[in-house]
């Protein structure tokens, strides 16, 4: 689940009744940072986005003008190795990191057009 901006978060600690310090704490953040975003990640999910962001500089390209196809496949078992605080569980994780990938490439692709 990705959340919005910090105020939100504000009104979700309320909702859930956390400590007013919590929310006093929170809101604080809000203020001083309105164009902050908040990423929740669902625990299931954490080993995918731990090993997206690890292979975050291995993008295969196209052509000369560098867009990103997709991610290079070859260096996802060099840098799992390199990173044992992923577990992996294959073929799960996979599946995940390819919907990472595919939003990435959704996202990137938007900007790309605006």
């Amino acid at each position: 689940w990705v959340g919005g901006p910090e105020q939100d978060l504000v009104t979700e600690l309320a909702a859930a009744g956390e400590p007013p310090e919590v929310i006093a704490a929170a809101r604080r953040r809000a203020s001083h940072q309105p164009q902050a975003q908040i990423c929740w990640v669902l625990p299931c999910n954490w080993a995918a986005v731990q090993l997206f962001l690890a292979l975050e500089t291995q993008w295969d390209r196209a052509g000369l003008s560098g867009v990103r196809t997709g991610l290079d496949y070859s260096r996802i078992e060099p840098v799992l190795r390199a990173r044992p605080d992923i577990e992996p569980a294959w073929p799960d994780l996979f599946h995940r990191l390819q919907i990472l990938e595919r939003a990435a490439l959704a996202a990137m692709s938007d900007r790309a057009h605006e």
